[in-house]
């Protein structure tokens, strides 16, 4: 993951990667039948190795907006850890820091 975006940004693009997921997962097709006198699928009427094709495909494409998905959340994670270490670190700072009032 090369590319700089804002938290916010992640945020919308992890929202938005959910909704891409179900939709995906909801138009994909990866059982359909085949008689044993037909070389074309039941329901989708094409070629046995074209819908193998299309089945594969959609189930990459399924894949990549998942994976793209948990490197988003992995972000948000590190970056909830992160504010956390500075919010501790900012209390011990004050709770230990004197200042003189002349």
């Amino acid at each position: 993951m090369g590319d700089k975006i804002l938290v916010t940004q992640a945020l919308d693009e992890r929202d938005l990667l959910v909704k891409k997921i179900a939709d995906k997962i909801e138009k994909a097709s990866f059982v359909d039948t085949i008689k044993p006198n037909e070389d074309k699928v039941y329901e989708k009427r094409v070629a046995k190795e074209v819908y193998a094709k299309e089945a594969k495909a959609a189930y990459q494409q399924i894949m990549d907006l998942i994976d793209r998905f948990q490197k988003l959340s992995d972000l948000e994670e590190k970056r909830s850890t992160l504010l956390a270490e500075l919010d501790t670190q900012i209390k011990v700072s004050n709770a230990t820091t004197f200042i003189e009032i002349a």
